[in-house]
């Protein structure tokens, strides 16, 4: 027999027996080529064995065997027996026994040469969902392979509200949330398609199952569409009104009452706001934003499929409704099928166990039920039982005494017609004294709708805009910073299905182009609700991949839950009233339903 690395022949110990076993039945079965073959040998120390190992067993040596690959070719004559990467396993000198020991794999490196060939979008990693904050807060605790996590951009500065003594709140939409897919599943799965079962104590534990990749939906250039078609619009005023009997107020210009107009105003780079700013980064290409007879509009020069990018910013009356949630606008309609169901957080701190002497607080009963009358008491300098204040309304400002210490407030009810107080064992909380029961909270989003179909003869309008989730007359502003423009990439926007796996075609085939992804940092966030709003969590993140992808199915999107419109023109997305109405007027559906679009589970 002859040995060869590299090509270089090796001197083999004559008396050492060399076994290699084949099986004839194994050419019958196409399952044994996914074996692989090992042999191990032992080379004598002799001058040709030293150089090409590099004199390894020397304490000094300059160079390690192992640090670069190497083919090793184990022949009988013309026959070749096995052929196969090696690797030296041991060396030395003057001991028994001495020598070289090296290992010679062969086969089962097919995997590899699939994987190199094939790009991991066409990996067959099955997911399917509709994009819902529901959906994405799922996806942290099941065992899906994708998961839909916010990513932590690190320039984020929080600016404080204009109105409040804390940042703006801003609802997290499904763009804050990035597709990230188990970096377990994709190794396991490029084994399993090359036909191998992977076993290992590392890849199917807990740190390597913690590890996620950063995927991306798939992507265009709309570099033509953005030149011939791009805008950016903003509002040029602030403009404030009043919810109506439903809690709603519209962003419609041919409404009254209860309404802002349209919801952006220009598009001139030479108008100015009403704090005499100069709006210089606002445009319209060739004309397709204008607005006729008094309504905003977008009318393309061709056909196309588009979404819309609202940057909302907005203050609206409170209501402290219990300790987690409060009472106000958080919700609203975009048309098209979009719609945003939030909660207005309650971010003002309870401060029962951590009360101070002489302070003023305010104490509210969450369920107070009219009649009943209420006793807050106090321990004073370890003397429990101090009153503080007395009340039988659903809030009220008390004082603490002035002492060394004042903890452990306890809150005593006397129901209506009782005569003795007993300890409350209902909800409530004692904030600052500055803070009212009802006050204002200014509120940021930028969300993007579905993308809808427009033509030049069949423009989108935005009329059909509103808000809602207050209670009747509460006041509402819409900032001048509100903006709006048109996304051509075909991202998905709130609510649509996604697709993740094989289609059946004798190629994986890309489904609609899709918004490429933005830089990752590699940290997550979740929301939690504290006065910051975010947290950091332990799980950990690969380098982007663009080439893992999610794809929206080849099909129009969701249709508008309350149906088209009832002209029977089949192309109007405009919602119709109940009993009638006309063409563009939206549906009078419940508002009552609230989701905070960023809940974390809590």
């Amino acid at each position: 027999m002859k040995l060869t690395i590299d090509q270089i022949p090796c001197d083999l110990d004559p008396s050492q027996r060399i076994a290699l076993d084949y099986d004839a039945q194994d050419l019958a079965d196409v399952r044994s080529g996914n074996k692989g073959h090992a042999l191990r040998l032992r080379l004598p120390a002799t001058r040709t064995n030293d150089r090409i190992f590099g004199f390894a067993a020397e304490p000094y040596t300059g160079q390690r065997f192992n640090a670069a690959q190497h083919t090793a070719v184990l022949s009988d004559g013309e026959a070749k027996l096995l052929q196969g990467s090696v690797r030296l396993l041991s060396a030395a000198y003057d001991s028994d026994p001495e020598g070289y020991l090296i290992e010679i794999r062969s086969g089962t490196s097919e995997w590899a040469r699939q994987v190199a060939a094939e790009m991991f979008n066409t990996l067959g990693i099955s997911f399917s969902g509709r994009l819902t904050p529901t959906m994405i807060r799922q996806t942290w605790t099941n065992n899906t392979p994708v998961k839909f996590f916010p990513v932590c951009r690190d320039e984020y500065t929080p600016e404080l509200s204009s109105v409040e003594l804390i940042p703006v709140e801003r609802f997290l939409s499904v763009d804050d949330y990035h597709p990230f897919i188990s970096a377990a599943t994709v190794v396991q799965t490029l084994f399993s398609e090359a036909g191998y079962t992977l076993e290992s104590d590392f890849l199917n534990g807990e740190f390597f199952r913690s590890l996620y990749l950063s995927g991306a939906y798939s992507s265009r250039d709309t570099n033509a569409l953005r030149n011939r078609m791009d805008f950016l619009a903003r509002r040029t005023t602030t403009a404030a009104t009043t919810a109506n009997s439903d809690g709603r107020v519209y962003a419609n210009p041919y409404k009254s009452i209860n309404s802002v107009g349209n919801f952006v105003e220009t598009v001139n780079p030479n108008d100015q706001n009403d704090l005499g700013e100069t709006l210089t980064d606002v445009f319209s290409n060739n004309h397709c934003f204008t607005v006729e007879d008094g309504e905003i509009v977008f009318r393309p020069m061709t056909s196309v499929t588009v979404a819309f990018e609202y940057h909302i910013r907005y203050i609206t009356d409170h209501r402290i409704l219990d300790r987690n949630r409060l009472k106000g606008i958080d919700s609203f309609y975009l048309g098209d099928g979009t719609e945003v169901q939030g909660a207005l957080a309650n971010r003002y701190a309870d401060r029962r166990n951590s009360t101070k002497p002489a302070f003023q607080y305010r104490a509210i009963v969450f369920n107070h039920t009219e009649g009943n009358s209420y006793r807050l008491t106090c321990t004073v300098n370890g003397t429990a039982g101090h009153a503080i204040g007395e009340f039988d309304s659903r809030s009220a400002l008390v004082t603490t005494p002035s002492g060394s210490t004042v903890t452990a407030p306890v809150l005593l009810c006397k129901a209506a017609g009782s005569t003795t107080y007993t300890t409350y064992t209902g909800d409530w909380a004692l904030y600052d004294g500055y803070i009212g029961e009802t006050g204002q909270t200014e509120v940021e989003m930028t969300v993007r709708t579905n993308p809808v179909t427009v033509t030049p003869t069949s423009p989108k309008t935005f009329s059909t805009i509103y808000f809602y989730g207050a209670e009747p007359g509460m006041k509402f502003s819409l900032s001048r910073q509100c903006t709006l423009r048109p996304d051509f990439t075909g991202a998905p926007g709130l609510n649509p299905d996604l697709f993740r796996g094989r289609r059946p075609a004798p190629r994986p085939q890309m489904g609609r182009t899709r918004r490429p992804a933005a830089p990752v940092q590699s940290a997550l966030l979740h929301r939690r609700g504290n006065p910051h709003g975010l947290r950091r969590t332990g799980r950990r993140l690969l380098p982007p991949r663009p080439d893992l992808r999610l794809e929206l199915p080849d099909r129009p999107l969701a249709a508008d839950p309350a149906g088209r419109c009832g002209t029977g023109c089949g192309t109007c997305p405009h919602l119709q009233v109940p009993g009638g109405g006309r063409c563009g007027d939206p549906a009078e559906r419940d508002p009552g339903r609230a989701l905070r679009p960023v809940a974390s589970g809590q």
